[in-house]
């Protein structure tokens, strides 16, 4: 079986009901944060060695999830994929940000993202957290539906949290020292 399919040369595509539409169109914007986002973190999880990786499996696995109900797969699916994120999943990812927050120093100014290779790697996959919590929000519209599940939104913005708090941690285990930002330069 040949990977390409020429069926997306005109500029749109089909989603898993087997409706298609423009690229161009929200839904896809979504689902391409969500693949980007994924592509991000297996990078990451390729490189760390002194953390924990699930949480970031565990995100890795949202994303799928959540690509599947955005491209609107079969209704018997979608049940077990709107549960797949659960508040327990929030506050783990509360829990992760706490304990490495304890080994870091305290954070009295903006930093900008760098430091160490890995490091900025995440701060990158931290601003398309963002976009991705930002995108989603946009969906309800885009799919004619109410809710883009609450328990998600916060999902999205605690991830992005804890990519940030873990870019800090890279850092400091890399005996590198967070560069603060001062203003104008």
């Amino acid at each position: 079986m040949k990977i390409y399919t020429r069926k997306g040369d005109d500029g749109q595509s089909f989603l898993a009901s087997g409706v298609r539409g423009l690229k161009t169109d929200q839904r896809f914007e979504v689902l391409g944060d969500l693949d980007e986002l994924s592509a991000w973190l297996g990078l990451i999880v390729s490189q760390l060695t002194d953390v924990d990786k699930k949480p970031l499996l565990r995100a890795q696995a949202a994303c799928l999830a959540a690509g599947a109900w955005a491209a609107e797969a079969e209704a018997g699916i979608l049940t077990k994929i709107k549960d797949t994120v659960q508040p327990e999943d929030v506050i783990s990812l509360e829990q992760q940000i706490d304990e490495l927050s304890t080994k870091l120093p305290e954070l009295t100014s903006f930093i900008l993202p760098g430091g160490t290779v890995l490091s900025a790697q995440i701060q990158l996959s931290r601003a398309v957290a963002r976009r991705l919590e930002r995108s989603w929000l946009t969906l309800p519209r885009a799919l004619s539906r109410q809710s883009v599940w609450p328990v998600w939104r916060e999902y999205w913005n605690r991830l992005s949290d804890y990519l940030f708090v873990l870019a800090r941690y890279v850092n400091q285990q890399s005996g590198v020292t967070d560069l603060t930002w001062k203003g104008q330069s």
